[in-house]
């Protein structure tokens, strides 16, 4: 049988950590008393202990499992009613909060914790709580566990289309983030659901693993070519399917052999003269880095191999190297996508890098 808490809370988070235990945080024991506390309950023993505090007290906040076994515990209501604008991560292992991560750009309460595949977390709606924003929100942030170091940190993104509080919000595939229900501005329930997405990016340091996902611990690294057989071409085929992008047959890793010279050439990157990849997914907003001496025009198509729209990169510097980044958004999804060089096709041949793109709905 269970026993008792250390501490009498309630309106506080439960968390699963990875090792079956479960962190309680926050809370409060009467509408007077917001707690900073936080236990552990092992369900093993049956027994709860005190750990680390935070540094604020807080109710209505969100309290979310890292893929690295750390919990982000975001925003929440404070004593006297404001709404906090700073997270805090919790770390197991030593049993402390970190210092608090600053939100952007104010605080939220009542808001959703969504989990992303890439490991980061999207914040969404919620309430502001306090004057000046003393009202229900549209907007979003994501939370980058790996930013300044480890610590995380916050960038706010593109809103939803409703204020909403109270709702629910849970990834539905790679990405894509199914935002649902809640209360509006006007104190109403909501009967919409919306779908929040990316933009979401490839590097080519890593395929998916056997989970279909990109950024988890299962990720199979990108060959490294052994010297003095660099450099080494690798076929990309599709091994990001299961992200929603097929890359072309005939589109290639390439690496540059150690010690070339530029510290950029010792990246992962894709050798362009034509087709780059088809999505399977609705995406509307591309961006890719060019290194070359070429002039680069991207180009989008939709199914039926119509032009959605271009980019042109033109070189400041013809014949010398320049580093530049593509993009662009369309209001129809993209089906395919090309990036070619200046001249005639299968000219020239452009190196591309950090791939973006953004799943619509």
């Amino acid at each position: 049988a269970a026993g008792p808490l250390t501490t009498v809370r309630d309106n506080h988070t439960a968390t699963l950590l990875s090792d079956g235990r479960v962190l309680l945080v926050g809370g409060f024991v009467a509408a007077s008393t917001y707690l900073d506390s936080a236990e552990i309950f092992d369900p093993a023993t049956g027994t709860s202990r005190s750990t680390g505090s935070m540094s604020a007290p807080r109710i209505n906040h969100t309290a979310t499992l890292l893929r690295d076994g750390r919990v982000l515990v975001a925003g929440g209501t404070t004593t006297g009613g404001n709404a906090l604008a700073a997270a805090e991560v919790f770390n197991p292992a030593a049993g402390t909060f970190g210092t608090p991560v600053p939100m952007a750009p104010f605080g939220r309460e009542q808001h959703t914790a969504a989990l992303l595949s890439n490991g980061q977390v999207l914040l969404a709606g919620g309430y502001a709580g306090s004057p000046p924003f003393d009202v229900v929100l549209s907007s979003a942030e994501i939370f980058d566990p790996t930013a300044s170091g480890g610590a995380g940190g916050f960038a706010t993104t593109h809103g939803m289309a409703d204020r909403r509080r109270l709702h629910v919000a849970t990834e539905v595939s790679y990405g894509r983030v199914l935002v649902a229900g809640g209360y509006g501005s006007s104190g109403g329930s909501i009967a919409e659901a919306e779908t929040f997405a990316g933009p979401w990016a490839i590097d080519f340091e890593a395929f998916p693993g056997p989970d279909g996902l990109l950024g988890t611990a299962d990720d199979v690294p990108t060959p490294v070519c052994p010297p003095p057989a660099c450099p080494e071409l690798i076929g990309l085929g599709g091994q990001y399917a299961s992200l929603g992008i097929t890359f072309s047959q005939g589109t290639l890793f390439y690496e540059s052999p150690p010690g070339y010279g530029d510290p950029w050439f010792s990246d992962h990157y894709i050798s362009s003269t034509g087709l780059i990849a088809s999505f399977s997914v609705p995406v509307r907003e591309v961006s890719i880095t060019s290194y070359s001496v070429h002039t680069a025009t991207l180009t989008a198509y939709d199914a039926s191999n119509n032009v959605l729209g271009t980019s042109v990169l033109t070189n400041p510097s013809p014949g010398s190297f320049f580093l530049g980044t593509l993009s662009l958004t369309t209001t129809q999804p993209i089906d395919h996508f090309s990036v070619l060089p200046e001249g005639p096709p299968g000219s020239p041949i452009l190196n591309l890098d950090d791939l973006e793109f953004t799943v619509g709905n």
